[in-house]
């Protein structure tokens, strides 16, 4: 009997700033990136130590990132909310369209911050349109101040009309590789039990794979799905899941609802 996938973990390829939602929905208060390393002989960490730093506050409800990012002007942008950490004192810049839950994830950073130090620490709020000769020591560690940069384009948004699917199956003796339907023309009907598809969201790409696909269908997956954002996605670093037929049918009529 084939076991492959079978009673077995199933593979999601997670890429860092791309994660997707259903990665994640296992950190309800966000993920929190800095730069850093493991200790060795050759990269100590000193925790006392508190070296100027930006962290950048991202994303919508609970698909919300926190990254650390280069210190400077050329960093900040109008859609995002952004947090200069000192150590003794933090600022936290508000773009002019950030965003509720950005603003609101960044306070609860700030809270975090002040909790873990022994000592207190000032805060000082900065929103886009605050007067050009208003806080100097945010504005020189930024590098000077200047026209701010308007808000990054959503690389997680997409529509249902998005949708495209493909089918991968090796009945005619070779794999085969070819387009099925896209948008409101994908039904669930259309996932054969006897083959591997891949459903692209725009936002992450799943590789459904039917319980009675062959091992080699099986295993190509995701290889397939990898060189599919290679060529149509300018390997933009999209997230992949796969969805075996036997577990994750339910999933499946989730994304399919309302297309």
């Amino acid at each position: 009997m084939d076991t492959f996938l079978e009673d077995k973990p199933v593979q999601h390829r997670e890429v860092e700033g791309y994660e997707s939602r259903q990665f994640m929905s296992m950190f309800p208060k966000g993920v929190f990136t800095l730069e850093g390393g493991v200790e060795s002989g050759f990269f100590h960490v000193v925790p006392e130590n508190y070296p100027p730093r930006l962290l950048k506050v991202k994303g919508k409800y609970k698909h919300l990132h926190v990254r650390q990012v280069p210190l400077g002007f050329a960093s900040l942008n109008d859609g995002d909310v952004f947090i200069l950490d000192l150590g003794h004192k933090i600022f936290q810049f508000n773009g002019g369209e950030s965003q509720g839950f950005e603003k609101h994830r960044a306070a609860e950073v700030v809270a975090h911050l002040k909790d873990t130090r022994g000592f207190h620490i000032d805060l000082v709020v900065i929103d886009n349109d605050s007067p050009l000769d208003s806080e100097p020591e945010f504005w020189n560690l930024m590098g000077g101040k200047g026209q701010i940069s308007p808000p990054e384009e959503d690389e997680h948004s997409s529509k249902k009309s998005d949708l495209r699917l493909f089918r991968l199956s090796d009945r005619t003796g070779a794999l085969n590789f070819e387009f099925v339907a896209e948008g409101s023309g994908i039904s669930v009907d259309m996932f054969d039990s006897n083959d591997v598809f891949l459903l692209d969201e725009g936002y992450i790409v799943y590789v459904w794979v039917g319980s009675g696909a062959s091992r080699e269908e099986k295993k190509s997956g995701m290889r397939y799905a990898q060189k599919y954002i290679a060529d149509n996605h300018n390997n933009f670093p999209l997230p992949v899941s796969i969805l075996p037929e036997q577990r994750d049918r339910k999933r499946l009529l989730k994304l399919l609802e309302g297309n």
